[in-house]
């Protein structure tokens, strides 16, 4: 997967502990996808034949950037509904009708955009939350998207086909990516919990999506923070986004406590950096693939066939 990658995560040394998160699931996220195994991968001959596609991404769709002591989030506009319960930490309430959507590939309706956050670690060396074949990378872009049929996320989160969730692999380049940099340059706003700031209209979340959309591996899985509800249709795309040691830093320099509340907490010797006042390691660990199989949009190595829908 390049250069850039590193090893296998459980060969790291030195890096701190973090302990599995169980939950009874067998449909959990995130997941090794094991190009290798025959029994893993299969190209899906109906992926080929049903693009996947962006409608309405554009500039001036989103709102906002928060910082919500977790990660950031960019808050996306919604149509206005009456009874639609919001997502914690995304905007309800703006008469817009054109709000970005995805469909085809994986996807049997349409999916609304509701928010972007990311994943990464403490240093270069870790930070997805997704692997290929045991490679990590250094972080992982997420977008979130509802199915639209449900009229609130909290009913969506009760169903398997309620989010779709488009995934980005951050990966380390000796140059930033310009677009990602519209991003990291903001981010000195939302250095504490819950500062946030505004998006200009120039803001366009495609910008986020690598050129080749249609190169992606999917497979049901569930959210990855909060209550790990299995109602998620994962679109891991297989080109990476490209960003700095400096970008990934920024993202780094993030810290997990609100202004004017700081914690003391003690220093690393060596990095003179507060151990857990930064967001740092916000990923969850590789889950238990048990009886999936993971769908190929493209064709390599893999067997093509495909399968009815349920």
């Amino acid at each position: 997967m390049g250069s850039s990658c590193s090893s296998v995560r459980e060969e790291y040394v030195g890096l701190p502990s973090k302990p599995a998160v169980r939950h009874p699931g067998t449909t959990q996220s995130p997941v090794n996808i094991d190009t290798v195994d025959p029994l893993v991968v299969y190209c899906d001959a109906y992926l080929l034949s049903h693009p996947l596609t962006l409608h309405n991404y554009r500039p001036g769709c989103a709102r906002r950037m928060v910082n919500d002591g977790h990660t950031f989030k960019i808050e996306m506009r919604q149509e206005r509904q009456e009874s639609q319960s919001s997502l914690p930490g995304h905007i309800t309430g703006d008469r817009m009708t054109n709000v970005p959507k995805i469909s085809g590939g994986p996807l049997y309706e349409e999916y609304k955009l509701l928010q972007i956050h990311a994943h990464w670690g403490a240093t270069d060396r870790d930070g997805s939350e997704h692997t290929v074949d045991g490679e990590v990378f250094q972080g992982e872009v997420h977008l979130v998207h509802m199915n639209t049929k449900y009229p609130s996320f909290e009913q969506a989160m009760t169903k398997r086909d309620g989010l779709a969730v488009l995934g980005v692999f951050l990966q380390l380049a000796d140059e930033g990516h310009e677009s990602f940099k519209t991003i990291t340059d903001k981010l000195e706003n939302i250095s504490y919990k819950c500062d946030s700031v505004d998006l200009d209209d120039n803001f366009n979340p495609q910008c986020l999506i690598p050129e080749d959309q249609q190169k992606y591996w999917s497979y049901p899985g569930s959210l990855t923070t909060g209550g790990y509800q299995e109602c998620v249709i994962w679109i891991i795309f297989k080109n990476t986004l490209k960003v700095s040691h400096q970008q990934l830093e920024d993202l780094r320099s993030l810290r997990s406590y609100p202004r004017g509340k700081d914690p003391k907490i003690v220093r690393d010797p060596i990095t003179e950096r507060r151990l857990s006042a930064h967001i740092l390691d916000n990923y969850r660990t590789i889950q238990p693939l048990h009886k999936r199989r993971i769908r190929a949009s493209f064709t390599g190595n893999y067997s093509i066939y495909t399968f009815q829908k349920d």
